[in-house]
């Protein structure tokens, strides 16, 4: 059934806004494949916070770097550019800190000597351009925080949770790292608690300290919300964004290029800023009062669920520790981890009622099945049979209708009516439907497309299978699933 499901919802992968910045004025728009560089910074810091990265070693000082139990600050310097302000800067933190180094790594020799030429006290460093070889040139410098195991804890890159005050967070949490793994019980080191603040300041500022609960996030569809957004071009929507980011006409995100820290659903969607570390105002509600939160976006117009509670399990950091949701991945294996979520969260709401097959929607809606009867989604499932692939079960779930589910396809001979793309394809299983009483009734237990937002479900329903990277049989060239292309040749007329 787990396969099947896989099929049912979307992979948004990272991607970039088509036109606005980056766009020539008068010409043609941003590739939306293209990479800015707070794109790649905020996805280079991720990565170091979902993955276990160790620090290459390298010799600075007549020291092997990084040396056993001792956290350090290593500066990764731009070629090409005065490194002085910025040893500076980590001289000055590591020396705020007892017990913790700071280092620069030049990436050649001339921004080497122009790192002793500044004479920094407090800092020494090398030549060693492996140290920063997975940094992309265009988003150094760097500073990493590396803990007294080796391992890069943290990675600080300008315009992305570039900030003073997180650098004294993040050296105050190695040293009290280190502390704690010595045992050190009646250590002085005791962590800095941020004071509440009414500026957004991004999920990268909360993992500097809540790490676990960063990785956790970012393993939930709020983590892509506005590449679903980029992904059909409605990024720049007024009537969209605002539930896609952080702080949108309240002095947060304003654009991807100079905001992009902020894009997303993120920490402080939910921790408002003002809460945030306040003894009066914690962080830590009731599942009622999030749900009051969750409701200004997650209406049924947005929404899968009816109710908005139902969803809490899939994004609330205690109940999807609870349930195990989040799999032993790395980065890479992310947009399968959140495509996973997805599935379960469709799953669970075609999973309250039964699949009836589409001849049972021939009694009212006679019109449109004579339409959807002429359609290629009538003739998936003979597609397959001309391919000999009529029992591949990489091709059922995107061929057939409610593949693995209740009542859904499981054969050919068995359950005829289920062969092709049927309407519970797109409108979900139809039992409940069927049974209603009234309009609304029946409104509420079926997906009807002019009811439902098209970024929010439509897309991603269609997309269940229109993905290059669901679809093994996609053809080389073939252009991307765009909706307003593709809903014209079966919307019902």
């Amino acid at each position: 059934m787990f396969a099947a499901l896989l099929a049912l919802v979307p992979l948004v992968l990272w991607t970039s806004c088509t036109g606005g910045p980056g766009a020539e004025p008068g010409g043609p728009p941003a590739d939306p494949k293209a990479k800015r560089p707070l794109d790649a910074a905020f996805e280079w810091q991720a990565r170091v916070l979902c993955d276990t990265q160790a620090l290459p070693g390298f010799e600075a000082g007549g020291r092997k770097i990084p040396e056993k139990d001792s956290p350090c600050i290593v500066v990764v310097p731009k070629a090409g550019e005065d490194p002085a302000e910025l040893l500076k800067e980590a001289a000055a933190v590591a020396a705020g800190e007892r017990g913790i180094m700071a280092y620069w790594a030049a990436p050649d020799v001339a921004t080497d000597e122009a790192a002793r030429k500044a004479g920094v006290a407090g800092i020494t460093g090398a030549v060693a351009p492996h140290v920063g070889a997975a940094i992309p040139v265009d988003i150094r410098p760097a500073l990493l925080f590396v803990n007294h195991g080796g391992f890069i804890r943290f990675a600080h890159l300008p315009g992305s949770a570039w900030d003073g005050e997180l650098f004294r967070f993040e050296a105050r949490e190695l040293a009290y790292e280190a502390a704690k793994a010595k045992g050190g019980l009646r250590i002085e080191v005791r962590r800095i608690t941020p004071a509440p603040s009414k500026e957004f300041k991004g999920a990268l500022y909360c993992g500097a300290c809540h790490r676990g609960m960063f990785r956790d996030w970012l393993l939930t569809p709020h983590s892509i919300a506005l590449d679903d957004l980029v992904a059909i071009s409605r990024d720049q929507d007024a009537e969209c964004i605002g539930c896609h980011v952080v702080g949108w006409e309240k002095g947060g995100y304003s654009d991807r290029e100079k905001h992009r820290p902020l894009a997303d659903v993120q920490c402080e969607s939910c921790h408002v800023p003002e809460r945030t570390h306040s003894p009066t105002n914690p962080m830590s509600l009731k599942k009622d009062d999030y749900v009051q939160m969750c409701v200004k976006c997650h209406t049924q117009k947005f929404s899968f669920f009816q109710d908005p509670g139902m969803a809490m399990k899939y994004v609330s950091h205690p109940q999807r520790a609870a349930a195990e949701f989040d799999p032993k991945v790395d980065y890479d294996m992310r947009p399968t981890a959140i495509g996973s979520i997805k599935d379960q969260m469709y799953a669970e709401v075609c999973g309250k009622t039964d699949y009836v097959g589409s001849s049972k929607c021939l009694e009212c809606h006679k019109q449109a099945h004579e339409q959807w009867s002429g359609t290629p989604h009538s003739q998936a499932f003979a597609a397959l049979e001309r391919e000999g692939k009529a029992e591949d079960p990489k091709c059922l779930p995107c061929h057939t209708t409610g593949h693995g589910q209740k009542k859904g396809f499981q054969n050919a001979k068995d359950t005829p009516d289920f062969k092709g793309v049927g309407c519970e394809s797109c409108h979900g299983p139809g039992l409940k439907h069927i049974e209603a009483k009234n309009d609304a009734e029946r409104l509420s237990t079926i997906f009807a497309f002019d009811q439902k937002c098209p970024t929010c479900v439509v897309t991603r329903i269609c997309q269940s299978c229109h993905d290059e990277h669901k679809r093994p049989c996609i053809q080389k060239g073939e252009a991307p699933f765009n909706l307003n292309d593709f809903i014209k040749k079966v919307r019902h007329r």
